[in-house]
């Protein structure tokens, strides 16, 4: 069926300008030789098959408000890559392009309302296909962040930088299942940016490909001269210093810590 449907048009094509040639035996032949070697090409080398990333996941906020959205493409490059599909290579792409689709899956599940701006930096997307052993492993890289926009710069709230395999002899069509693990990376990271706690450090939009950086730089950990002893609740509150009240650290004779507990 992909043969045909590449092929009829150009055929019909070359059959119409053979019949106008019919007195011309010369010409005629040259371009019988033409289409031969055509549809022979077209047999040896048949078209590459595409899998589109459906992004399809319900990535509805339940809490968090915005009033706009915007989608930032700092990929190095627009190609994804190809991986197998049932022993032919496949393409992988989206539908549209990135930032588009991006866009309009979030305008699906959410509606506009009261907030600041959601920004989503699309860093990387790679496939990518080796043979270790007797089956092929497919891998996909990913790297996205998001940003509340305010009018004096980008707040960071959350990130992903994830790598994901899969063997052909678990999904033979290693495209479709890495095509669908790629949405699921995504939708988690729409569900993180949610719940994230803002780092209350601006950044300008030339500072946004390498804000991981500047936020350490800036961070307050990496600025004190006295590092606090605790229990952290999270990345924001680590690299700034802010272990939660109210808990001690039990550690053993050789200074190793053994357990932390609220009012020790």
């Amino acid at each position: 069926t992909r043969f045909r449907s590449i092929c009829l048009p150009e055929i019909i094509f070359c059959l119409k300008i053979l019949e106008k040639l019919k007195n011309n035996k010369t010409k005629k032949l040259i371009m019988m030789k033409k289409l031969i070697l055509f549809l022979l090409c077209t047999a040896l080398f048949p078209a590459q098959k595409t899998e589109k990333i459906k992004l399809n996941k319900n990535i509805k906020s339940e809490m968090s408000t915005y009033r706009g959205f915007m989608v930032l493409d700092k990929r190095d490059s627009q190609e994804i890559g190809s991986v197998s599909s049932n022993g032919q290579p496949a393409t992988m792409m989206f539908e549209n392009d990135a930032a588009k689709d991006i866009k309009d899956w979030f305008y699906e599940y959410n509606t506009l309302k009261t907030g600041d701006q959601l920004v989503f930096m699309l860093e990387k997307i790679k496939v990518s296909e080796s043979k270790p052993e007797k089956f092929l492993e497919g891998k996909l890289e990913i790297q996205a962040s998001t940003f509340l926009k305010k009018p004096d710069g980008y707040y960071f709230l959350a990130k992903k930088d994830t790598v994901v395999t899969a063997t052909s002899d678990v999904f033979p069509n290693l495209a479709q299942n890495l095509s669908r693990k790629t949405t699921a990376v995504l939708a988690d990271l729409f569900k993180k940016t949610y719940n994230a706690k803002i780092w209350q450090i601006p950044l300008q939009e030339n500072e946004l490909p390498n804000y991981a950086s500047i936020l350490k730089s800036k961070a307050r950990m990496t600025n004190a001269t006295e590092l606090k002893d605790g229990v952290f609740e999270d990345a924001y509150s680590f690299f700034n210093n802010k272990p939660l009240d109210g808990y001690m650290i039990e550690t053993n004779k050789q200074g190793i810590v053994k357990r932390a507990e609220k009012g020790l």
